[in-house]
């Protein structure tokens, strides 16, 4: 009853204002989850987007209106392009680099593993302690590196970097192998003079090693795929698919610009360095296209098996940053 009194002595000026208190709210919650669904929409866009640009490093250094203009803006140039790809990893970066010098890049990659991102990096032993080298200050943050055996005669000359991309179960690798080249183990077998990776050796996630043929060393049996283990990545199974885009998204559009859904490939004739990114005759190639993103995936993931062999090069305490995780 006192209830009752105290509504029915509300004027009708009161209830207009009561009314447009509630309105304002009312509209506020709606613009609220407005916004974020177009954000998270604007978002999804470019989860969905096609990435496909070329550079040259020196494309711009010898312009005749460039006259005067320091080679410092030229290499910062493309510097930064490739800290701002690396700036919006949410999932992952697989770089495979045979030499890294530039400390902003070297930054751009400690950073993202601060943030959660699994970095892992594979280099080339023979500039591994080169001058710049960014190895060392990455292996001190715990970044797991690893590299081709030093004793080799060869080069791990790779220069690309995946972003976002997936990391293969076992059989998506198995079939990425198969559609390039027709089988999937790496070697020939141990028959033919063949050294594969010991009986047992994980590659995939827990997963099986493949058949992959290690640089040096180590027991003789060809391991195939564990096609029995159906973890299964973003790329076979929808539901991991859906959790990675929403990683990608994040919360109300996560703020930051998303790279797609099936991440990027960074590659070219270009080392990262300060020489490579403003004077050398270089090229550097993005894209998203899956075509050309997922043979370097199955890549990366066999010579990080492959390199499981090396000692690693740097040691933090216990070594675990050089060895791998």
């Amino acid at each position: 009853m006192p209830v009752l009194s105290t509504l029915g002595s509300v004027s009708r000026r009161g209830w207009v204002g009561i009314g447009l208190v509630g309105f304002v709210l009312f509209s506020d919650l709606i613009w609220s989850r407005t916004e974020r669904w177009l954000s998270a929409r604007r978002a999804r866009r470019h989860t969905e987007a096609t990435v496909a640009e070329v550079f040259f490093a020196n494309e711009r250094s010898n312009r005749p209106d460039d006259a005067g203009v320091s080679m410092d803006r030229f290499t910062s140039e493309h510097v930064q392009r490739i800290v701002d790809y690396l700036d919006r990893a949410r999932v992952a970066v697989y770089l495979g680099m045979y030499i890294v010098t530039v400390d902003k890049i070297g930054d751009a990659l400690i950073r993202a593993n601060a943030r959660g991102v699994r970095v892992r990096v594979i280099g080339c032993s023979s500039m591994a302690y080169s001058s710049g080298s960014q190895m060392n200050k990455m292996a001190e943050e715990d970044i797991p590196i690893r590299f081709n055996d030093s004793s080799s005669a060869y080069l791990m000359h790779h220069k690309f970097c995946l972003i976002d991309t997936d990391w293969l179960c076992a059989g998506c690798y198995h079939a990425e192998r198969v559609r390039r080249l027709g089988f999937c183990c790496d070697g020939s077998g141990p028959a033919n003079g063949g050294s594969a990776l010991p009986v047992g050796h994980a590659m995939v996630n827990g997963g099986g090693g493949g058949g992959l043929v290690a640089n040096s060393g180590g027991g003789k049996a060809v391991v195939p795929c564990d096609l029995a283990d159906r973890s299964g990545c973003a790329r076979c199974r929808k539901v991991l698919r859906e959790e990675k885009e929403r990683v990608l998204v994040g919360e109300g559009g996560g703020g930051r610009d998303p790279l797609p859904a099936g991440g990027i490939i960074i590659t070219g004739s270009t080392n990262w360095t300060m020489q490579a990114l403003s004077g050398n005759w270089d090229n550097m190639i993005v894209t998203s296209r899956q075509e050309v993103v997922a043979p370097f995936q199955a890549e990366f993931q066999r010579l990080w098996a492959c390199f499981a062999w090396s000692p690693p090069m740097f040691e933090r305490g216990g070594g675990r940053a050089a060895a791998g995780r």
